[in-house]
């Protein structure tokens, strides 16, 4: 009943106004494009997006294919993420009860279907949400099979470890993180001294675990091996390598990326996240013995921490609270609870400090804030399982990560001091259909300069329209004119080249993705004519990319909500004849 009326709550959140949700964002172009890019298969050599390789593994984008075909439309391939954001509610439950227990089940759980954070990107078809699915699934199965031996459920988690390594090139975490949480336990199991088998022994040696695993990273490389070959054909893995190479920002960024995710999570947290809390406590408060009164006084001091700091504050000090937790009931936990723990310690602490080396997207932190969530849970059970904790003891592990949250809401520049409201707005709705909109004015701006320009000599075809740095943009021009312009993804300004041979009045369309100087420059040299521009909206799926540290970073109530500038423009080219 608890986890039908969260599932309920959650997916409702998700998939709220539907109407307003559109293709936008450059990456989720790229996904969409399949169906289109077929089309021009002759013409670009290829049948996907130039370079899709590059952005993602070929799932995703083959399951947004999949949507856009059933939905007629590329804003259907939203439908990929709201339905593994959906799932992820069940998931999470399942497996906080079956590894961490009954409270930590409604507190992850809970958590998880009122996240701002994850209903923003479920409203989205980037691939983060997808690959936090496949890897708690994977993480879960690993953590099972490596305890029990089970062939099923390792393969069950080499599977599930290929699919997020199908999803994004990042996916070989699922195979990692297990086996550094066999590390911690066997290490830990060492340093405690458990005695659990006989005096020293530990619970899983690590021979055993090494051997289990390798089942599972075995099963995940043979599956995801034939992503490996398709590459070859692109310069293989190494030219994927070297793209993501350029987006590292390495130790010297890496505490400017800590400020922008925290910024991130707190400027996505509203009262739908707060309001999230306040249902865990209601909910464990109604089951009779559920919580105890110190668990209580964690999840209330943390609606106090959400709003005034928001998520990554709040559920990083949370999930650091459950590590000191964790390491004072080492010595009396089961087996099977100090593995499961220490996979959730290394998958936190190791997203912790190397995804801020990263260029700081914020889609980034979604796999760290699910390890979150679970760790939280996992403190929650504590507390709950052990009401006799010493209070001073308690007080003194509480009250350093409140403390940290208290005083993160006084570290942000200057200028987040203006724009300011207390908690954010919602996720949901809000408007993304600015990109498919302005598809009507470009069309209309295009057909009156066509009427100074010679006919078309392509049957069926009025025009050429080479899209210059806007996928998704291009997505929504095929879905509306393929039957009168030939839509073409253009790799530059410089896309003046022959229909074979055939004439046709030839366009350019930009959007923020063309760097100024490479207009003018095109401009200057007489080859294009500009036509028409105009500044649209986009909502902050789109411009949070692009927002500096004084956008996203806020302090405490004085959130910079108003700071992020959310329009881009889109400029219209002729090719001269």
């Amino acid at each position: 009943m608890i986890l039908a009326i969260l599932c309920v709550i959650g997916v409702g959140l998700r998939v709220a106004r539907f109407d307003k949700l559109a293709i936008e964002h450059f990456d989720e172009g790229v996904y969409a494009s399949n169906v289109y890019a077929e089309q021009l298969a002759p013409l670009m050599g290829t049948d996907v997006y130039p370079s899709r390789h590059l952005y993602a593994p070929p799932q995703f984008p083959w399951l947004c294919e999949i949507a856009v075909r059933l939905g007629g439309t590329p804003d259907a391939a939203i439908w990929v993420n709201l339905l593994f954001g959906s799932l992820m509610i069940p998931l999470v439950w399942c497996v906080a009860r079956d590894q961490l227990g009954p409270v930590a089940a409604i507190v992850a759980a809970g958590l998880c279907a009122t996240s701002d954070y994850h209903i923003f990107f479920s409203r989205s078809a980037l691939t983060d949400i997808s690959l936090g699915f496949w890897l708690l699934l994977a993480v879960w199965l690993a953590a099972r099979g490596m305890h029990s031996g089970r062939g099923l459920e390792l393969i069950g988690a080499g599977v599930a470890a290929a699919l997020a390594w199908w999803t994004k090139y990042n996916g070989w975490l699922a195979v990692l993180i297990p086996l550094g949480g066999a590390g911690l336990a066997w290490g830990m199991d060492r340093l405690m001294r458990a005695r659990v088998e006989e005096p020293g022994a530990s619970a899983l040696p690590l021979t055993r675990a090494l051997g289990r695993w390798s089942v599972i990273a075995v099963v995940a490389a043979l599956l995801w091996s034939p992503v490996l070959y398709d590459l070859q054909s692109v310069g293989g893995y190494a030219s994927v390598a070297a793209n993501h190479k350029t987006y590292l920002v390495g130790i010297a960024g890496w505490w400017n990326g800590v400020r922008m995710h925290m910024g991130y999570l707190g400027l996505l947290t509203s009262v739908i996240g707060v309001g999230g809390v306040v249902l865990v406590i209601a909910i464990l408060a109604r089951c009779r013995g559920a919580i105890s009164g110190k668990a209580a006084i964690t999840l209330l001091g943390m609606i106090f921490a959400l709003a005034l700091t928001g998520a990554g504050v709040t559920w990083g000090c949370g999930a650091l609270l459950a590590i000191v937790l964790i390491a004072s009931a080492w010595n009396t936990a089961s087996s099977e609870s100090r593995l499961i723990w220490a996979i959730l310690i290394v998958w936190w602490l190791g997203l912790s400090l190397t995804t801020p080396l990263y260029r700081p997207y914020a889609r980034l932190s979604l796999p760290w804030l699910v390890a979150s969530w679970l760790l939280v849970g996992v403190a929650c059970e504590r507390l709950t399982a052990n009401p006799l904790l010493h209070l001073r003891f308690y007080v003194g592990m509480f009250s350093l990560p409140l403390s940290i949250c208290l005083l993160a809401q006084f570290v942000g520049p200057p200028e987040t001091l203006s724009g300011s409201r207390f908690i954010s707005e919602l996720p949901m709705p809000a408007h993304r259909t600015g990109m498919r909109t302005v598809v009507g004015q470009i069309t209309h701006e295009i057909e009156m300069a066509r009427e100074s320009m010679k006919p078309s000599q392509a049957t069926g075809y009025d025009a050429a329209v080479y899209v210059v740095g806007e996928p998704a943009l291009y997505c929504h021009l095929c879905q509306a004119t393929q039957d009168r312009f030939v839509i073409v993804p253009g790799p530059s300004m410089a896309v003046a080249a022959p229909m074979g041979g055939t004439y046709l009045p030839k366009f350019i369309v930009t959007g923020s993705h063309v760097p100024d100087a490479e207009i003018e420059a095109a401009l200057g040299s007489g080859q294009i004519e500009a036509i028409w521009e105009q500044n649209i909206p986009v909502s902050d799926m789109v411009a949070i990319d692009s927002a500096g540290l004084g956008e996203v970073t806020y302090r405490g109530p004085r959130k910079g909500r108003g700071l992020i500038h959310n329009t881009i423009k889109i400029r219209v080219f002729r090719i001269r004849d």
